[in-house]
């Protein structure tokens, strides 16, 4: 082998080791390095998503809270809570199925012309036992056979004694749009990472 031949090669092979050591250095850096970015906008994204939930559940508990105080619900009558929400029901917001409200032994008429008796649910029994809201795991309606969440606050009279309960009841589809949303833009963060 030539002399020249023998020097270049000589050369050339610790270039191009030195070359693929530093393109692996690299190469680990920037994963490294987007990993962290991911996991970074990850977090960013869940947070997003879980300040959005939290603003949505305040609105149905608005919605609710108003409902509980209006005066024909306050008034503990019956028939005069029906006729409210059943006049209320076409205004309730898209992603709420209906809102009802319960007397002390259970007993509920909805904002959908329905009735029933919720005693024995939990999200009952917490307003019962004197929490201010109370939101339920995804349970069947008793009144549409449908995969519900409520969110449950105390109805008081004039004198601020409890008379019962009022609910919202609200799809376990609207729940999942949100949490899709969540998915999807998830994955395009993690697709804009691995460009």
């Amino acid at each position: 082998m030539k002399l020249r031949t023998r020097m270049t090669l000589l050369l050339i092979l610790p270039v191009v080791m030195g070359l693929a050591l530093m393109g692996s250095v690299i190469g680990i850096f920037v994963a490294r390095s987007n990993q962290a970015n991911f996991l970074g906008m990850a977090e960013l994204t869940a947070k997003a998503r879980a300040a959005e939930v939290e603003r949505w559940i305040q609105g149905r508990l608005l919605e609710i809270e108003r409902t509980v105080s209006d005066p024909a619900v306050r008034s503990g009558d019956i028939d005069l809570m029906g006729e409210y929400l059943l006049q209320r029901h076409d205004n309730l917001p898209s992603d709420v199925a209906f809102e009802f409200c319960a007397d002390l032994n259970g007993d509920y008429i909805t904002s959908a012309g329905g009735s029933g008796n919720i005693s024995a649910r939990s999200y009952f029994q917490e307003i019962l036992a004197g929490a201010d809201v109370a939101v339920s795991e995804g349970l069947v309606s008793k009144s549409t056979g449908l995969n519900m969440t409520y969110i449950a606050v105390p109805i008081k009279d004039d004198k601020g004694e409890l008379i019962g309960v009022g609910a919202s009841a609200v799809s376990l589809e609207t729940l999942s749009e949100i949490v899709s949303i969540s998915i999807s833009e998830t994955a395009m963060v993690l697709l804009w990472i691995a460009i």
